[in-house]
């Protein structure tokens, strides 16, 4: 019908591929052919390395929506002769590849969603691409997730939800909705999308941290409530106590000799499975 034939010809003009393995291209042409009976081929789906072409960046450039589920490894050494040979030299992972590749060259209004590492969130590697983001658009949500959430991803992932901000506006009251779910948290997750935390935060804030991170602190009411006490370094000196460093550290010296011995002290060299929380344990040379 009308309906259908709309929908069709919308898809037709806005779905585009490009697929590194020849084989997996002809499985996607062949899936949409197989979804779209009765109309013909004519899928817009073809061969090519999207990090050794300007693909990303014309593609983005024309998009009102970005969704993506990049690659999280590193580039090899193979790809990365392959991309340099081809003039589109790669200097970061590929995830963050793709967003800098892409973000840039949206337009006012466009929005993306985009399933990224953890590291894309707070890593070093990616605060230029969040200096980005919290410049230039408005990020709507941050959803941080557990490991193991995809098949083949072991690795901490994140969704991260955005829109390209019109050019002068500011973002001074502009809220980001931050979520997180637990590993324990992923059944309800996945049964009506719920998650262990769920609140707002000035995207303004975000901006004033250090490092960029898209995400605050556990507890982070208690920790802005506590924001204008003393803090522990201001009152007392802190440190890890009394640390053994190992038998390699100690180069063949006996931590406990049967006699004393001129240079050794008294001390605790183990606790007994009898040990009392009110009682110290018995001292030794």
């Amino acid at each position: 019908d009308e309906t259908e034939g709309k929908v069709h010809t919308y898809l037709k003009n806005h779905i585009h591929g490009v697929e590194v393995d020849e084989f997996a291209c002809e499985i996607a042409r062949l899936s949409l052919t197989l979804a779209d009976i009765p109309n013909p081929n004519g899928w817009d789906l073809k061969p090519g390395d999207m990090y050794a072409s300007d693909v990303l960046a014309e593609e983005a450039a024309k998009c009102g929506v970005l969704l993506s589920n990049p690659p999280f490894e590193k580039f090899d050494r193979t790809d990365k002769h392959r991309c340099k040979a081809a003039g589109f030299e790669v200097r970061h992972k590929k995830a963050v590849e793709l967003l800098h590749r892409t973000l840039n060259r949206l337009h006012p209004g466009s929005v993306f969603g985009v399933v990224v590492p953890q590291t894309v969130v707070s890593g070093p590697e990616a605060r230029a691409i969040r200096e980005r983001l919290l410049k230039d658009f408005d990020i709507l949500e941050v959803c941080l997730f557990p490991g193991k959430v995809f098949e083949f991803a072991q690795i901490e992932t994140a969704i991260i939800l955005g829109r390209r901000r019109a050019e002068g506006q500011g973002s001074v009251s502009h809220q980001v909705h931050l979520r997180a779910v637990g590993e324990h948290g992923m059944p309800a997750f996945r049964h009506h999308y719920a998650t262990d935390s769920d609140g707002y935060v000035s995207q303004r804030r975000l901006m004033e941290n250090p490092g960029l991170e898209l995400k605050v602190a556990a507890l982070d009411e208690v920790w802005l409530a506590l924001k204008s006490n003393q803090r522990i370094r201001d009152v007392a000196l802190v440190g890890r106590g009394i640390e053994f460093k190992g038998d390699d550290e100690r180069s063949g010296v006996p931590v406990v000799v049967p006699k004393p011995k001129p240079g050794y002290l008294t001390g605790y060299a183990g606790v007994s499975r009898d040990q009392t929380i009110f009682t110290t344990p018995p001292e030794r040379g």
